[in-house]
């Protein structure tokens, strides 16, 4: 049974090289999952299969899948984390462009659509990159940051 529409490039300008990729669920369920690979990594490829492997699996149903880029050999750290902190914002505080750029009309949310919760998954040199972004959020003021509550 299909849970997610097909993996397509993400439009917008999203990631720093363009390669974000999503993979959006039939049956949204208000949370994301966010892959951003290592050092030298791509988008796609440095999790080798999971974006065939993700849409079969019961845990994943109901969640939004994007794969991020960023280019880890040219790109400078902390404009990584900025850039990939832009692309969190984006996700918790302004999701209604990304869905109107890249979803069909069929496949529309509605406009009070947004994410109550999105999961990080990080590899290597990404995982610092995503743990900057975080550390950084509250500075930036945004307001989804764990770190700027309580």
């Amino acid at each position: 049974m299909q849970t997610h529409l097909l993996p397509k490039l993400l439009k917008g300008g999203i990631s720093a090289t363009g390669e974000a990729r999503v993979m959006f669920s039939m049956k949204p369920n208000r949370k994301a999952i966010v892959f951003i690979h290592g050092f030298n990594g791509n988008a796609i490829k440095t999790w080798a299969d999971f974006h065939e492997l993700l849409p079969n699996s019961p845990k994943s149903e109901g969640r939004d899948i994007y794969f991020y880029g960023y280019d880890g050999l040219r790109s400078e750290l902390i404009a990584s984390a900025a850039i990939f902190g832009n692309f969190l914002n984006q996700l918790f505080n302004n999701i209604t462009p990304i869905l109107k750029d890249n979803l069909s009309q069929p496949a529309q949310r509605s406009s009070s659509f947004a994410y109550d919760e999105i999961l990080i998954v990080a590899h290597s040199l990404g995982a610092v990159i995503s743990r900057r972004a975080l550390l950084d959020a509250p500075e930036r003021g945004f307001d989804w940051s764990i770190w700027g509550q309580g």
